[in-house]
């Protein structure tokens, strides 16, 4: 059960155990009332040096809010292989393909299991009769042992999401490597990848470092007093400047959001100045600009923000600058990068053709930007045809700190639990001034933006969230992926307090 769907005074409870237990706890059914509380730990082998899952029964919870601990010999989790019948273990060697680490909890003559290897919870898939029978949960979609084509797989099954993930954190692996997460060969990735890329409308591009490139991150809000302009003169204004990655009109207490790029406060100070005398300055408004830091997501760079980046920081040896100065880049690194920002599926012979670059000058150039100026992160995905019904804009105060640090915790699990087919956040970070939390989030299937405020307010204490409907983007674009949370500042900073939360792919 995801945590905004828990009572309060269990999600209490549950918070409380996770701190007497030092470990993450999950809600995975509720029967009779009763809230049933596991834990999930990675299990060695020693010989062969695989890891698995073990899902561990800790006990339930009552509606009322009372703990109660399992009994000697009550349901116990086993991992796969051990102490299982033949039929169930041949059914589980099936469901291995697709799932590449699940777990198993025997009840009641049936064996209920569990994917651990998708996000921070374990995901109940179904279970498994003692003849072998698997019968597939309704709350997660139909999970099929056998397929007879390719055609036939659905679109949202485990396997596709794990390929969805692996594209989101490095589209540019090998194919073998690609579909071993997602349990088929290469070509049958290939394939599927395809019809994943024409059903979601994907892109590839880069996703780079801005703190290594030198610049900061500013939010522009924007409220027009009496009337407000076009939408295309707002569009042809901030279109035309290239510090200016994506702007959103709103619905609620701002008319405008613009996300900004400037290398300090100065330049940040011009480029408003700059808008501000455009055709908008004969609109009465009111414009805050505030200093953002971003912690989860990515916003991608417009191709005209590398104007700026040629124009300020490209190098081309010549007598009078025969030397690398630094914060400069050299030109090859320059265009393999903005090529990649552009497409990031990009062939680099292609590259080194289109720019008259020496063979091979292009692959070289690329492994530098990532190992040595740190300017690229990886090659993601973006969805242009998202799985999304429509996008919010959060701001959440800190009116009461102290009781939002003793929740902190809370905050970042909230952040990195999964969405439904795209991540639960497309953008979360802090506001400066006022200093407040910023977060773009995704409306799936059948959750609401109330529903998704009042999880936030109730997990996270001493905070006061103001929501408003994205209603357009009209310069600039959403990053929709599924990025792997495990990769996220919040589950580092989780991890480093010994909290732990499930295993980490290596991609």
């Amino acid at each position: 059960m995801q945590r905004e769907e828990l009572p309060s005074i269990v999600l209490e409870k549950l918070e409380t155990l996770e701190k007497e237990f030092h470990e993450r706890l999950s809600v995975l059914r509720l029967y009779k009332g009763k809230y049933y509380v596991y834990s999930y730990n990675s299990v060695k082998d020693k010989e062969s040096g695989k890891s698995t899952y073990r899902v561990n029964y800790k006990g339930r919870i009552t509606s009322g809010g009372e703990f109660e601990s399992r009994k000697a010999h009550a349901e116990e989790s086993v991992v796969v292989g051990e102490n299982l019948p033949i039929k169930v273990n041949s059914t589980l060697a099936e469901l291995r393909k697709q799932h590449t680490s699940v777990a198993v909890i025997p009840n009641a003559g049936a064996y209920h299991v569990y994917d651990t290897s998708f996000g921070v919870m374990p995901a109940y898939i179904g279970y498994i009769e003692q003849n072998g029978a698997f019968h597939p949960t309704d709350n997660h979609g139909p999970v099929e042992i056998q397929y007879t084509s390719e055609e036939t797989r659905p679109v949202t099954s485990r396997s596709d999401m794990m390929l969805l993930k692996a594209l989101s954190m490095n589209a540019r692996m090998p194919l073998k490597r690609m579909g071993s997460f997602a349990g088929m060969g290469a070509t049958a990735a290939f394939h599927r990848i395809k019809k994943l890329g024409s059903e979601f409308g994907i892109r590839y591009l880069a996703e780079l470092d801005l703190d290594a490139m030198g610049y900061s991150e500013y939010i522009c809000f924007i409220k027009f007093a009496e009337k407000m302009p076009s939408v295309e003169e707002i569009t042809g204004v901030f279109s035309e400047e290239p510090s200016v990655q994506l702007v959103a009109m709103l619905s609620g207490e701002y008319d405008v959001m613009a996300y900004i790029l400037a290398r300090s406060n100065d330049e940040i100070a011009t480029i408003i100045y700059n808008l501000r005398r455009s055709i908008l300055k004969a609109y009465k408004a009111e414009w805050n600009v505030v200093p953002f830091k971003a912690f989860y997501g990515y916003i991608p760079l417009r191709d005209e923000f590398f104007d700026i980046i040629e124009e300020k920081s490209v190098w081309r040896r010549s007598k009078e600058e025969p030397r690398l100065p630094k914060e400069m880049i050299p030109y090859n690194e320059y265009v393999t990068l903005r090529e990649l920002n552009t497409n990031g599926a990009s062939e680099f012979s292609e590259i080194d053709r289109r720019y008259g670059l020496g063979k091979g000058a292009s692959v070289y150039a690329y492994h530098i930007l990532q190992e040595k100026y740190k300017y690229l992160k990886r090659i993601t995905i973006t969805m242009h045809k998202p799985p999304v019904r429509y996008n919010a804009l959060m701001v959440a105060n800190f009116l009461e700190y102290e009781k939002f640090i003793n929740t902190r915790d809370n905050l970042m699990y909230n952040i990195i639990e999964d969405g439904e087919l795209v991540n639960k956040y497309l953008l979360e970070g802090d506001l400066q001034a006022p200093y407040a939390g910023l977060f773009i989030a995704t409306v799936q299937g059948s959750a609401s933006l109330d529903s998704i405020k009042r999880g936030l307010e109730r997990n996270v204490k001493g905070i006061e969230v103001k929501a408003s409907v994205i209603t357009d983007v009209v310069v600039g674009r959403f990053c929709y992926r599924v990025f792997d949370n495990m990769y996220s500042r919040q589950a580092l900073a989780l991890e480093h307090k010994g909290i732990k939360l499930g295993k980490k792919i290596e991609y």
